[in-house]
Parts: structure tokens; sequence; C-alpha cells
């Protein structure tokens, strides 16, 4: 079980559940690695699949106002790509925990 504590860019469960669908539902990444993704390559609903190291490109191609990116467990991955893009960008920018 992961037991890392969420980050200042974590959007809870119910929060981001009741975005989804609506106009101003935030563009859903998912930032899995490559084999990770392999072993189950389910999406979220409205998610988009996009390699880590392409967030900025698609956010900055993007017309959504908020983004919501994820990986295995919320973490580590979704964390740095977040990261990088929060230096770069002044967009508001979620991650939702699992």
């Amino acid at each position: 079980m992961d037991t890392q504590k969420p980050s200042d860019f974590s959007i809870p469960p119910q929060d981001f559940n009741d975005r989804l669908g609506r106009a101003d539902a935030p563009l859903v990444l998912d930032v899995r690695r490559e084999a990770r993704f392999a072993e189950s390559p389910r999406l979220l609903a409205g998610a988009i699949r996009c390699a880590p190291e392409d967030v900025a490109a698609r956010i900055a191609s993007s017309q959504a106002s908020s983004v919501a990116v994820y990986c295995v467990y919320g973490h580590n991955v979704s964390e740095d790509a977040v990261t990088a893009c929060v230096r770069r960008m002044s967009r508001t920018v979620g991650n939702p925990r699992p």
C-alpha cells in the first residue's frame, strides 16, 4: 500500500470525479511509464496517454484551464511531470490521488 503524503498539487478523488464531464473538466493525462502501462493499458474515462517527458507540450497545446496528471501511485512520475510544468506554466495543475 502506498503511504506517501499527498503533495500540494493533489486533488481528492471525489473532487476530481465531480469535475469530470463538466465544461470545466480538467485535461486528464496518464503518465505511467511504458512498462506499467503495458501491464494494464486501461485509462481513466477521458484520459489521454502521455509520456512524462511530453506533458508540458501536451498542456501547452491544450485549451483546458486545468490539468490532472496521474501515474501508478500518484507521485514519482506524475509529481515530476507536474513539478516541471508548474515551473514553466501558470495554469492550474492537479494530480488525482489514488
